[in-house]
């Protein structure tokens, strides 16, 4: 990766075949985070995993993974590497009930022992590089230094860090990214590279933060929906508007389907890019012109 880098955020229930097929036909990124691939009884077959990565190609890519069983996350991470992935990211942040109430994903923040022995077991198992995708804690902030004492002891090649709780879910929390990110970049330091993640919707903001906290780069997931075109201008490359960017990108995953997206599909990708209030919102729901 480059000494600096922009990255998508993994979105789960966004990153469909046909979503990164046609945000690739953009160039909206120049590596992909997958969403969560969650293991929980035994390794799948290898098909699987192939047809999970297969709609990323040829953009590099990132195989992230969800479980809390050292032994069978460290074999997946030995079938990505095979398969060509270019690192292996460690979810111990998503905060969904789904995910937290069977011990993985953010709740793992609760046992940070065993998070930091899985983060070891998948290092030694693959020669790619492994990252951790992270919360600022489970209940509060003041968790934050013992986790990254804990985290970083096992030695990350790379940490991505939202600046909020699991408990926080998506709230909004006016000045708190900024007073957290200066509380975890004098833990950090130089220990590893570390990414900045948690509301970012303009490079100028990005480009601020990384240098205020000597970050590595930073991280958008629902910016990136607002503005397809921002981890591009981050990274001073060219892209359209937001409006063109998020027109083109409609436009792009509609071409994917033969005919034009399923009803339902059309209605979400457009409140995703625009919220509610859009024209394609209303011509498919029956309120705008057809």
């Amino acid at each position: 990766m480059p000494d600096v880098c922009f990255l998508p955020g993994p979105m789960e229930g966004v990153m469909s075949p046909e979503f990164i097929r046609g945000a690739n036909t953009l160039k909206v990124a120049s590596c992909w985070i997958t969403p969560f691939f969650r293991l929980s009884a035994e390794l799948p077959r290898v098909k699987y995993f192939r047809n999970f990565l297969a709609p990323y190609a040829p953009v590099p890519v990132i195989l992230q993974l969800m479980g809390r069983d050292p032994e069978l996350l460290s074999e997946a991470a030995r079938m990505g590497e095979a398969l060509g992935v270019r690192g292996i990211d460690l979810n111990f942040g998503c905060p969904s009930t789904q995910v937290t109430r069977h011990g993985a994903g953010s709740a793992l923040l609760k046992e940070p022992e065993l998070a930091a022995r899985i983060l070891r077991k998948v290092r030694m198992a693959v020669r790619i590089p492994v990252s951790v995708k992270m919360r600022s804690g489970w209940d509060d902030f003041s968790e934050t230094p013992c986790l990254l004492e804990r985290i970083l002891e096992a030695e990350p090649d790379m940490l991505t860090l939202h600046y909020r709780t699991s408990r926080e879910q998506y709230r909004s929390l006016s000045g708190e990214r900024e007073r957290r990110f200066e509380t975890a970049s004098k833990i950090i330091g130089k220990r590893c590279r570390w990414i900045l993640n948690g509301d970012y919707s303009t490079p100028e903001e990005m480009h601020r933060d990384i240098a205020r906290f000597s970050a590595s780069g930073a991280m958008a997931a629902r910016g990136l929906m607002n503005d397809p075109g921002l981890l591009r201008r981050a990274a001073g490359l060219q892209a359209g508007s937001p409006e063109e960017m998020r027109q083109a990108l409609f436009q792009a995953v509609n071409g994917q389907y033969a005919g034009n997206m399923p009803k339902g599909r059309a209605i979400e990708l457009s409140i995703l890019l625009w919220g509610r209030n859009n024209p394609h919102f209303a011509r498919l729901t029956g309120q705008g012109p057809q």
